[in-house]
């Protein structure tokens, strides 16, 4: 499994390619819809990666917000305790993601190194315990 998962819209594809190119190229490589399994298995597909991800990177826009398959994609990486890094693209930032881990490219200008740096260290930090109920 990929260590970054990438939740966008059809319409931020081209941001969240040059994202997705830009973390490959220090090494970090994300699950991304194309390349994930066939359309026919594409919502297990989807919960699989996130599932095996260390961090989703939500890429924030005003059709993201409005997208049925992007809020279920943060609902379960929440469910799942996965820190969210979002990206705001267009638009204003929106929900419980204006954090400290917001980062806004509405000029235009992608990510520096300090942000990949501090996914890295997302990453690498061990996984949360967590608690089940006994039967």
């Amino acid at each position: 499994m990929e260590p970054i998962f990438i939740s966008y819209t059809q319409n931020d594809s081209k941001v969240a390619h040059l994202i997705a190119d830009e973390l490959a190229r220090w090494g970090i490589v994300p699950s991304i819809d194309e390349r994930l399994d066939s359309l026919r298995n594409w919502p297990p597909s989807i919960q699989e990666s996130i599932k095996g991800c260390a961090v989703l990177v939500l890429i924030m826009s005003p059709e993201s917000r409005k997208s049925d398959w992007v809020q279920k994609e943060i609902e379960y990486a929440k469910s799942l305790r996965k820190p969210i890094y979002p990206i705001l693209v267009r638009g204003e930032a929106w929900g419980s993601f204006i954090t400290s881990t917001l980062l806004d490219i509405r000029n235009g200008k992608l990510p520096d190194r300090s942000y990949y740096q501090k996914i890295e260290q997302a990453i690498k930090k061990p996984a949360q315990p967590t608690i089940t109920a006994s039967p």
